[in-house]
């Protein structure tokens, strides 16, 4: 005789993320539709991104400053150095101006990492798929104010799945027992 137990089973994927915005700004675009199958690197979503290009090419903009007085310290430290090898300016002035190259220096440095910050705020602003799934619920729609952390949607890849259900003690020792005289005979 044959017998048979049903139980109820939860099925989920393997791989299932959530997707969440890294920041804050109105939903300009959503590019696929709830339950879309899509691949990996294809956009998602298109946060509102004038602000942060805005920011980028402030951030060029005082990059080009900062490089601009990195280089005149640089031509004044050169023309103290000809002065003091002539006996003209005192050493104090030499290091001075080797002290200004220094901070002009670092200010170039500053303004890049201002400049690579703003452009990874800018990335930000297009959500792309990490992997190839299915797309579930969408509910932020189009003109949406997100915050940062808000959840856009989640991705699921269905090629590999848990099925997960419950069942007591007591049939988990029985099965497992027969599993155990089967695999001995």
């Amino acid at each position: 005789t044959a017998t048979s137990i049903e139980y109820v089973t939860e099925i989920a994927a393997v791989k299932n993320i959530e997707i969440r915005s890294m920041i804050g700004g109105y939903l300009a675009k959503v590019h696929v539709d709830e339950s879309a199958k899509v691949t990996e690197g294809q956009l998602l979503f298109s946060i509102n991104n004038v602000s942060y290009k805005e920011a980028v090419t402030k951030t060029t903009a005082l990059l080009k400053v900062a490089r601009a007085e990195a280089n005149n310290a640089e031509l004044e430290l050169q023309n103290i150095q000809n002065l003091v090898a002539k006996n003209v300016v005192s050493k104090t002035e030499l290091e001075f101006a080797k002290n200004k190259v220094q901070i002009a220096r670092a200010k170039v440095e500053e303004a890049l990492a201002d400049q690579t910050h703003a452009k990874q705020m800018l990335s930000y602003t297009e959500i792309r798929a990490p992997f190839d799934g299915f797309i579930n619920r969408l509910p932020q729609k189009i003109g949406s104010l997100i915050e940062e952390g808000t959840l856009l949607t989640s991705l699921s890849q269905t090629n590999e799945v848990f099925a997960y259900f419950d069942i007591s003690e007591k049939e988990y020792l029985s099965m497992m027992s027969k599993l155990t005289t089967n695999s001995q005979h």
